[in-house]
């Protein structure tokens, strides 16, 4: 097991996660239910060169009718976010935030991996509800993005 790989495992059972690693893979699977919605976690692990990337999956692919309303929303959603960035995967509708951490020179410790939970999860909450409404058709990109700012 990797010197990242194993920060990332020691985090996750010390804050008492339900995981599993991918076979073959330095990726580790696990989910979190939060106000808005359940999401999975993967933890991708690159030993070399030395970069951790957690992806916060929504349980939703975006049917092909509705990828663009929801790329606009995505984008629109991105702009202000210092940390992380929504992804689309316009083969299959695949929504997640991605919060990722470049360590070579440096040292990974089990603060920094809560920090990208809690970073991840929280951002992918936050802007659910206006996922939804763009996925349903309740509202524009435009729109649903206004409705999640402070009055």
């Amino acid at each position: 097991m990797g010197r990242l790989l194993s920060v990332v495992e020691q985090f996750l059972t010390a804050d008492d996660w339900n995981f599993e690693q991918i076979e073959d893979k330095d990726i580790l699977k696990t989910g979190v239910r939060a106000d808005n919605g359940t999401y999975l976690l993967f933890f991708d692990v690159k030993e070399e060169p030395e970069q951790v990337i957690l992806y916060v999956i929504y349980e939703e692919n975006v049917p092909e009718d509705k990828r663009a309303a929801v790329a606009e929303f995505l984008t629109r959603a991105n702009y202000p976010l210092i940390i992380g960035n929504f992804e689309m995967d316009f083969r299959d509708g695949e929504v997640r935030y991605k919060v990722s951490i470049d360590i070579e020179g440096g040292l990974l410790v089990p603060k920094m991996v809560e920090n990208m939970i809690s970073a991840g999860v929280r951002t992918a909450d936050w802007f659910y509800p206006g996922f939804q409404s763009v996925l349903e058709g309740r509202q524009s990109p435009e729109h649903a993005i206004a409705a999640l700012q402070p009055n």
